[in-house]
């Protein structure tokens, strides 16, 4: 015979006639302070791990856009330098120096006599 058993027949024998309508038909099992105390920590821990858990997920996505945006601004940081260069070399090109010289500026090569040689 069960406990939650024996106490019920227990109030049966107790109480009699009309009053044995006011017995509790059901005796809920007590957990005891112990196992509610574990039970609470259990479920507390659990909950701090799954935030913790998601909370580092989510800097993990952070971290990984930040790096991707840090890729793509230096693909494009790549493409602008590429793009100067080609413009340096068109605007230093000897060709276009002298026929900027000459249309522009009215400028010609130097005569002979016009150069002097330093040693």
């Amino acid at each position: 015979m069960t406990r939650n058993h024996a106490r019920s027949v227990a109030l049966e024998k107790v109480l009699s006639g009309n009053q044995r309508r006011l017995a509790p038909e059901y005796i809920a099992p007590t957990l005891g302070w112990g196992k509610l105390v574990v039970t609470i920590t259990l479920a507390a821990v659990l909950v701090l791990t799954g935030c913790l858990v998601t909370w580092s997920h989510l800097q993990v996505i952070a971290y990984n856009y930040e790096i991707s945006q840090f890729y793509r601004e230096q693909k494009d940081l790549a493409d602008l330098k590429r793009k100067l260069k080609v413009e340096l070399n068109h605007l230093q090109s000897l060709d276009r120096l002298e026929r900027l010289a000459a249309e522009k500026y009215n400028m010609a090569p130097p005569e002979p006599h016009q150069v002097i040689n330093l040693r």
